[in-house]
């Protein structure tokens, strides 16, 4: 017999699919190739406290009026369970209570039976840590030293865990070695999630309604939480070409942390794909330009950190995404000492290969150098002083 694996996915043999919205109208083979049909759930866990059991995917979309109800059943306790899902904006949640010397289950759903294995959980070992994460796709090795960098020095992050979601141009174990070598990290974790991404649904954007189909993202931000930041101080979730800066000059973890409900909400602001001068390969330190007419916010999207430990939870669990933290109590308002650097030059150009059909605003274009213009744009000065002081480069 195989081994069971911790991924739930519809046999290739079966009838039942994920399908998009409109089904009737057919979609490109480019787009079929980034839409999940058969994936369930992506993870399956242990809890924090060793009494349970994690199921976490993608939304189940059409899937959900075929599977409207889960039971799972440990295969040397032969215990029986039906599954409680916790509500999500943004991905699918279940739990059952189970054994903890439990290691493999059988689910059943819309009359198939899977099984999975049990994963690991990490909390205990990232205990009281300081954590950044993000998911990342072939972003060059030297961005992702200079980002880990950042948060070890200016934030005091302690942990950082990255979702690679299938790079080519490098192997896990790169980044593994990569992050080995960055002062002040006790933990640093690589985590293979190649999963499907997602697509944007040129029917879908034609028809004016919701185009953009997440699937590898939102189950990861509930990976990072429930399996490896449960117990942590706080969390910090960034991309590779965001950096967060204080106006005071402190800690994003500090102040989460002192923080009586332990939110912090902010802005992102874009730094042009714009150098002044040649540069053979660009870094953070070489971008430092903004748009004298996009000074403010880049759009109502904002970035978070957490934590953990002083959450006061409206839900089972808080809710972590990209953009927001759903589950618990936020009365504070978004942060203005806070600033989410988000920096255009700083890509791989990946969005291009993969999305066909659709446009998405500025993400097409992003990677694409502008020369410097004064009559168009403006040196940030504070994050340019910022920049040198972290990354410091000997200009002699």
């Amino acid at each position: 017999m195989a081994e069971a694996k911790n991924t739930v996915f519809l046999p290739e043999n079966c009838k039942l699919r994920r399908v998009p919205m409109f089904p009737d109208v057919q979609r490109s083979e480019q787009f079929m190739s980034q839409f999940d049909q058969r994936g369930i759930f992506y993870s399956v866990f242990r809890s924090a406290d060793g009494k349970g059991i994690w199921f976490i995917g993608p939304e189940l979309m059409s899937l959900a009026s075929h599977i409207q109800e889960m039971h799972v059943v440990g295969r040397r306790s032969r215990i029986q369970k039906k599954m409680c899902f916790v509500k999500s904006r943004a991905a699918l949640i279940g739990y059952v209570s189970m054994p903890a010397d439990e290691t493999e289950v059988d689910i059943s759903l819309g009359g198939i039976v899977i099984t999975a294995a049990v994963g690991d959980n990490y909390s205990e070992k990232m205990d009281a840590s300081r954590i950044v994460y993000a998911i990342n796709k072939d972003n060059d090795l030297d961005w992702i030293a200079d980002w880990a960098k950042f948060y070890s020095r200016e934030h005091g992050a302690d942990s950082i865990v990255i979702f690679d979601n299938g790079s080519k141009t490098y192997e896990t174990a790169d980044l593994r070695r990569l992050l080995a070598s960055i002062d002040g990290l006790t933990n640093a974790h690589v985590v293979n999630w190649e999963f499907v991404f997602g697509a944007l649904d040129p029917v879908a954007q034609s028809r004016k309604t919701h185009f953009s189909i997440m699937f590898a993202q939102p189950v990861m931000h509930l990976e990072l939480y429930l399996r490896y930041g449960f117990h942590a101080r706080s969390i910090l979730n960034v991309d590779i070409d965001e950096l967060v800066v204080s106006k005071r000059s402190r800690s994003i973890f500090e102040v989460t942390e002192k923080r009586l409900f332990g939110c912090v909400k902010f802005e992102r602001f874009l730094v042009e794909n714009v150098i002044d001068g040649d540069v053979a390969f660009p870094s953070f330190l070489d971008f430092v330009f903004r748009n004298k007419e996009n000074l403010g916010r880049q759009d109502r999207y904002k970035k978070w950190a957490f934590s953990p430990k002083r959450v006061k939870r409206t839900s089972k669990v808080a809710l972590p995404n990209t953009h927001w933290v759903d589950g618990v109590v936020n009365p504070y308002p978004t942060s203005q000492e806070f600033v989410c650097y988000h920096f255009a030059g700083i890509t791989s150009g990946w969005r291009v290969r993969d999305d066909v059909d659709v446009s998405r605003e500025w993400q097409h274009k992003r990677h694409i150098a502008e020369p410097y213009d004064p009559n168009k744009h403006v040196k940030d000065e504070f994050l340019a002083s910022k920049l040198q002081e972290i990354f410091g480069r000997d200009d002699e």
